[in-house]
């Protein structure tokens, strides 16, 4: 359940309830407490929530969101509240290095093989692919209701935050998106891990930014036992972080585990798999520094 505001108030149906300010949680942009029974429909019925309400003007984003973001005014926070029944909790989990308990989403973020196919995640994947093709059925012209879909749909998002369409989210609340920022059509994100995009970013169509990893040794790719005994399809996951200012041409696909400079021109086709450095021009397959951004590279001559 998505639940929009800084503020969330909740009710269990066993009569729990409580607060929970908005930014707590493991990006201090979102609070997300997962149920590892995976059963979306059975978790939502358990829950009634609610949100203090927050102001919001039409066609973009506001509030605050996420540790980087509080010094960018205009960002409005994304809390995700799943809060199951105490008997669902840790159905699915396993332990840890240190004995503890672990769901699937834990893993993600704790950089360990997870269940990509299993229950727990299904049900949250399926909601950001929703949302995605609600967003995709729009028209150019229906500003208001794009947006509210964004805020629905990403973990933060930033004022005059403009995507083509149509767009692709694996689980959307790990997107974190700043000020000013545009994306042209067929705008790829598979964010199993935390995607963080600055301030003023613009990526040409056919972007993809793909955090997620497979085994590279076949047999484990096709399956492997757990710490619980079970068999599950193994997956792991990297962050991508692209800083402000940052150009992204067609055609690039950003893999997961780099960090793109501020200022930084991505060049067409390019394969990004290590830190691209800010401000300089990088391309290829693999993607390499081409050299600085410069002065000389002055557009002013062609107005």
């Amino acid at each position: 359940m998505l639940v929009l505001g800084r503020e969330v108030v909740y009710t269990t149906s066993a009569g729990q309830h409580g607060f929970f300010p908005g930014i707590i949680g493991p990006y201090r942009r979102l609070f997300c407490l997962l149920g590892s029974s995976g059963n979306m429909d059975a978790l939502l019925s358990h829950i009634s929530c609610k949100a203090r309400p927050s102001t919001k003007s039409a066609g973009r984003c506001t509030g605050e969101a996420s540790e980087r973001s509080l010094e960018r005014p205009g960002v409005e926070e994304n809390v995700l509240l799943f809060l199951p029944e105490k008997s669902m909790l840790g159905a699915e989990s396993s332990a840890g290095k240190g004995g503890t308990l672990m769901s699937e989403h834990d893993k993600i973020l704790a950089g360990r093989l997870f269940d990509a196919r299993g229950t727990e995640l299904r049900g949250v994947k399926r909601l950001a692919h929703d949302l995605c093709q609600k967003y995709n059925q729009t028209f150019e012209g229906e500003a208001d209701t794009r947006a509210a879909l964004l805020r629905q749909l990403l973990g933060g998002c930033g004022d005059n935050v403009y995507f083509q369409g149509p767009i692709y989210f694996n689980y959307g609340f790990h997107t974190t998106v700043g000020r000013n920022c545009f994306a042209n059509y067929q705008f790829v994100v598979s964010d199993d891990a935390p995607v963080t995009i600055g301030d003023d970013c613009m990526f040409g169509p056919n972007v993809t930014i793909v955090t997620p990893f497979h085994p590279l040794i076949p047999e484990e790719r096709r399956g492997m036992v757990n710490e619980e005994g079970k068999e599950f399809c193994p997956c792991y996951a990297k962050p991508v972080v692209i800083g402000n200012d940052v150009w992204v041409a067609a055609g690039v696909t950003i893999c997961g585990g780099v960090t793109i400079g501020d200022g930084a021109v991505i060049g067409a086709g390019s394969v990004v798999l290590h830190d691209v450095p800010p401000r300089v021009l990088a391309a290829g397959n693999p993607c390499r520094v081409i050299r600085e951004i410069t002065d000389k590279d002055t557009a002013v001559d062609l107005l």
